[in-house]
């Protein structure tokens, strides 16, 4: 635009610029009609001033609004992976630390049982017993579920067991006169193909209770 402007300028100043004022002189019509001649001729090469700069905050924005659509289409999804690849929450049986105390103490008879969850077929309690036979505690996190039922698990103490055509099986068990706590893995399948799986813990001597359970599952 500046060089337009320029343009039409000096061809002004070739009208008022002749002294003679002949017939032939270049008046200011004859002046906007060479400049209009001049300006289509030339229009071609011409360009706005910070054309470039605009074209960029163009892109700038195209960018911005890709970016925006993308977080969108992602926005249901955990690190690139879909709900569906996760468990959901109703699938997540995880209860409370319980703290269980046995009700006769001293008697190696007699335990106390307490639920833990439900998933599926399946069911979770945990026993609890105070000085046994020989005079230690004992507490443990058992899975049940529907006749022939496979259950396996890998145990802290007791190493791996695997029950198959079974009921139940412990996940996790200790026996000792002081502290201690064990742990397991498991994974039950029911017959007709429902599964639970997850992790538990047992402990006994602890300043909170006789003993204390914990556990996690995942499954239907």
């Amino acid at each position: 635009m500046v060089a337009v402007a320029a343009l039409a300028a000096a061809l002004a100043g070739t009208a008022v610029a002749d002294p003679t004022g002949s017939a032939s002189a270049i008046n200011k019509r004859k002046v906007k009609r060479i400049a209009k001649n001049q300006i289509n001729k030339l229009a071609p090469s011409l360009s706005v001033a910070h054309a470039e700069s605009a074209n960029r905050a163009g892109t700038a924005d195209t960018a911005k609004a890709a970016g925006i659509a993308n977080a969108a289409a992602d926005a249901d999804k955990v690190d690139g992976q879909d709900a569906s690849a996760f468990a959901a929450a109703s699938e997540v049986h995880t209860p409370v630390r319980r703290v269980v105390n046995d009700a006769a103490p001293g008697d190696p008879f007699v335990n106390t049982v307490v639920d833990l969850a439900v998933a599926g077929p399946f069911t979770f309690n945990g026993a609890c017993t105070k000085s046994n036979q020989l005079g230690q505690d004992e507490a443990a996190v058992r899975v049940e579920g529907p006749a022939g039922s496979a259950i396996t698990a890998v145990r802290t103490v007791g190493g791996e067991v695997t029950e198959p055509g079974t009921t139940s099986a412990v996940a996790a068990g200790v026996i000792d006169s002081g502290n201690a706590v064990e742990g397991g893995h498991f994974v039950a399948v029911a017959r007709n193909g429902q599964v639970v799986s997850g992790s538990a813990s047992a402990e006994v001597g602890d300043a909170a209770g006789h003993c204390i359970l914990s556990l996690t599952a995942l499954g239907p």
